[in-house]
């Protein structure tokens, strides 16, 4: 009798068939990808991890138990980031600024998975994060000019402390003054 359930046994099985479709695909990285440890203890809005130093994928087990769909959108997901770094250690892709990157896209679709980045599992879904944005003018010429937080953080203590430095209207050439908050 198996400790796993029924759904936690088809997402092991699932993991380990797309491994050894991996070393079909890729023979050279057999050596590179092994059997991962599969476990279901993540927890929270993240549907599963790969670790690929320590060879271990995570599974969100409350969303594999009540999520109709998880197997198909999550364990090719995870395993696909497993092949992504077994061929960058055989030379066979490009390391990667993005983990979600066109390596990684075309993995999933040579597996025969969908290249999503975020699930969309009821009652999971990941908070947006709506970036505020802050209203300048030109003074001399009225053009405006919307900057993020940072920039504005910036210009305002620049403002403050009177000094000629800050951003200036690059037509014109002189400082911006601020409007206010976008919404």
């Amino acid at each position: 009798m198996s400790a796993f359930t029924t759904k936690q046994d088809e997402a092991i099985k699932e993991t380990f068939r797309y491994i050894a479709l991996a070393h079909e695909l890729w023979p050279l990285i057999e050596d590179d990808l092994e059997y991962p440890l599969v476990t279901f203890d993540l927890k929270g809005r993240t549907a599963g991890t790969a670790n690929y130093r320590d060879n271990i994928i995570q599974y969100n087990n409350d969303m594999l138990e009540n999520e109709e769909g998880f197997i198909q959108g999550t364990v090719g997901h995870e395993v696909a980031h497993l092949i992504h770094k077994a061929l960058i250690a055989r030379g066979m892709a490009k390391e990667y600024k993005k983990p979600h990157g066109n390596e990684w896209k075309r993995i999933m679709r040579l597996i025969g998975c969908s290249p999503e980045r975020l699930h969309k599992y009821h009652g999971y879904q990941t908070k947006t994060v709506t970036r505020r944005k802050y209203r300048y003018y030109c003074p001399q010429c009225s053009k405006t000019f919307d900057v993020g937080i940072k920039r504005h953080i910036k210009q305002q203590y620049y403002l403050s402390i009177a000094t000629n430095q800050g951003y200036f209207c690059p037509k014109c050439k002189k400082q911006i003054q601020y409007k206010g908050q976008i919404q």
